[in-house]
């Protein structure tokens, strides 16, 4: 099924005219019709508040050649803010270790000194 097609469906689900949807988002119904008609591919600046004013999820509003692809990089994205998280995790540890052992490291001149 062509991404128009889908569109055409979400917007009859939700008994909305092509006008009061462009209207919502910004645009002509002009400009609208050409992306239900598949002559225009949908802008991304408008994926967002279209799938809310659906109720759909975004990736229900990306051509499904593309799909995959953002999959994809939703995967690669979770995979590398872990990684991130757990290495800043890591990072935290090791400055508490090192500030720990100053710590020691001074009390033990203080007490040499004293």
């Amino acid at each position: 099924m062509k991404f128009g097609t889908n569109l055409c469906k979400y917007r009859k689900d939700k008994k909305l005219s092509q006008a009061e949807i462009a209207n919502q988002i910004g645009t002509q119904q002009s400009t609208y019709n050409s992306w239900e008609s598949d002559r225009t591919p949908l802008p991304a600046k408008y994926s967002v508040k279209l799938a809310h004013i659906l109720d759909v999820d975004i990736l229900d509003l990306i051509p499904p050649e593309y799909n995959q692809l953002v999959k994809k990089s939703v995967v690669f994205n979770d995979a590398l803010h872990t990684y991130l998280i757990d290495s800043q995790k890591q990072i935290t540890l090791l400055q508490q270790r090192q500030t720990e052992q100053l710590k020691i490291e001074n009390e033990q001149l203080r007490n040499q000194y004293s």
